[in-house]
């Protein structure tokens, strides 16, 4: 496979975002055939204002999303874009011509470049700055007493927005607010079950290190939490 890639070959697969597949008249060793990409100019357009509103307007992978679904533009399928499927395209190679599995990686194939490598390396640098400095705010609790302790402390692992914690009277909830998000989007967990979870893993953590003064500090925390429940 990584020869194939080396010599600009498609790995195989679905095209990603912004190619079509066409058949190459090749065949592999299991006499099936191969496809190679082309360039789908309708995609690619929208490929270039992913990454100009990413890269020269500041928009993050949500706002873009957003955009893109109010000026009526559509992912693939049909369906609204989402911004996961916008951070899979700020992190794709292959729009600067340039084909990857692995380690392995094939020449600059110039028929194949949608975006320049100087867009795609500022896009790159833009997305590990921004990753770092919400890293560093992590460090920070924002709440340290209460019922609510994880609220702003923990992070969703998909968009790595703060979770928020809201009540319907009878049970605690905590939900997100992803950038450029109208409404927040309620977790299908309780407070009590992701808490419990959180016990449990850090339990886990405590009895693996062997660490007296971390299992002083889970025993101090289970008692607060005691107290206050």
């Amino acid at each position: 496979m990584g020869q194939l890639v080396e010599s600009g070959g498609f790995k195989g697969g679905l095209a990603p975002y912004g190619y079509n597949l066409v058949k190459s008249g090749r065949f592999n060793k299991r006499k099936h055939e191969l496809y190679d990409l082309v360039v789908n100019e309708t995609e690619a357009a929208v490929v270039r204002i992913i990454f100009d509103k990413y890269v020269h307007e500041g928009f993050g992978a949500q706002r873009i999303a957003t955009y893109l679904n109010k000026q009526g533009y559509r992912a693939r399928t049909g369906k609204m874009w989402h911004h996961a499927s916008i951070r899979g395209i700020v992190c794709n190679l292959t729009y600067t011509g340039v084909l990857r599995c692995g380690e392995s990686r094939s020449q600059e194939l110039p028929h194949l470049q949608i975006i320049s490598p100087e867009l795609f390396e500022a896009a790159q640098h833009i997305r590990t700055s921004r990753a770092n400095s919400a890293e560093q705010e992590r460090h920070i609790p924002l709440n340290t007493r209460g019922n609510s302790l994880l609220a702003g402390n923990v992070y969703c692992g998909h968009c790595g927005a703060r979770l928020n914690l809201t009540t319907s009277g009878k049970a605690y909830i905590y939900h997100i607010l992803p950038e450029g998000a109208t409404a927040p989007y309620n977790l299908p967990a309780f407070i009590t079950d992701i808490e419990n979870n959180m016990v449990y893993q850090f339990n886990i953590v405590v009895e693996e290190s062997n660490d007296g003064y971390t299992a002083e500090l889970l025993q101090v925390a289970q008692y607060e939490r005691k107290v206050t429940t």
